[in-house]
């Protein structure tokens, strides 16, 4: 019973299959007008391959991880450190003042320009502008992920009309995440030396001490061996400069791989895929605004006839009746 019911509509549809392809047509095309008016997005990525396969690596990444509350258990973990880092404030800030080249505009704007905020004129406006911006790039603009399937990382970059502008922020948030890693270790090591240095010193004074001690100890008396209260004080002052020298060996040899911690990169980041300039946006997708557009039109074809087909039906239900 149903489908006699709907015979005459599915019939009323075949007869209008132009009309429904026309307004199909008129949704892609108009689909396809909107994008012209959404700005693009471009995106442009760096691919990164950290290097930590050193104990001392993976202690200083312990100790950063241990700054922003987190134990490096996993690699996921690494992720989310190398995502606070990038994210904070210290390498986001230099980058908001800074020009930058552009392939949409001749003078080089800031990122300030770019994200559509002004710098104010006092101190708090200039301090709300930046946490602003900040805000802003730490919401979708900066990422970072991790591809589970290969241990690489990804560091990309999302903005909107300048595809020059966007990979040379990428490129130089790499760069300073680098430098970042690097100059921490640098620092660590360098605090490291100085500590086992200031540590030796005082060892080899100690030691000294102990050995001019003991000296002076035999010197005056030369026959302790015949006396067991001697030879007990004796063997007392010996266990001393033993111990001390036992761990004056072991700072030397400390102080020696310090220095060479702190001038070789134990932690580093090779980039694998450097950032390119994006030659298509990723936003909007031309395909999906017209599918879209389309199933619209499609739809809105099909109400059209199905609503023309029971306005017919009434009116000749009506004429019946007054006949």
């Amino acid at each position: 019973m149903t489908i006699l019911q709907n015979l005459p509509l599915m019939q009323n549809m075949f007869h209008s299959w132009k009309f429904i392809i026309a307004l199909t047509f008129v949704g892609g095309v108009l689909g396809l007008l909107v994008t012209i008016f959404v700005h693009p997005v471009y995106k442009s990525s760096v691919t990164l391959l950290p290097q930590r396969d050193q104990s001392s690596a993976n202690t200083l990444m312990n100790q950063l991880s241990g700054i922003v509350g987190m134990s490096m258990d996993s690699d996921d973990t690494l992720e989310d450190l190398y995502r606070t880092i990038l994210h904070s404030e210290r390498l986001l800030s230099p980058l908001l003042s800074e020009s930058w080249p552009s392939s949409v505009s001749k003078d080089h704007p800031t990122l300030y320009e770019v994200l559509g905020l002004s710098v104010g004129s006092t101190e708090r406006d200039t301090l709300l502008c930046k946490f602003k911006a900040i805000e802003i790039l730490t919401g979708g603009v900066v990422q970072f992920e991790r591809d589970k399937s290969n241990g690489f990382m990804k560091l990309s970059v999302e903005l909107k009309n300048d595809p020059v502008l966007v990979q040379a922020v990428a490129s130089r948030l790499a760069t300073d995440l680098d430098s970042f890693l690097t100059g921490y270790h640098s620092q660590h090591a360098s605090t490291q030396r100085q500590f086992v240095a200031s540590r030796l010193d005082t060892i080899t004074s100690e030691l000294r001490l102990a050995e001019q001690e003991l000296a002076g100890y035999v010197e005056a008396n030369r026959f302790y061996k015949s006396s067991p209260e001697l030879l007990r004080r004796y063997e007392e002052l010996n266990r001393t400069v033993l111990a001390k020298h036992s761990v004056w060996v072991e700072l030397s040899g400390q102080l020696e791989m310090a220095r060479i911690r702190e001038h070789d990169r134990q932690y580093r980041l090779d980039i694998l895929d450097d950032a390119t300039v994006p030659m298509r946006p990723v936003r909007p997708n031309k395909s999906i605004y017209c599918l879209m557009g389309a199933l619209l039109g499609v739809s809105l074809a099909m109400a059209m006839v199905a609503n023309r087909g029971t306005l017919a039906v009434n009116r000749m239900d009506r004429r019946g009746n007054a006949d």
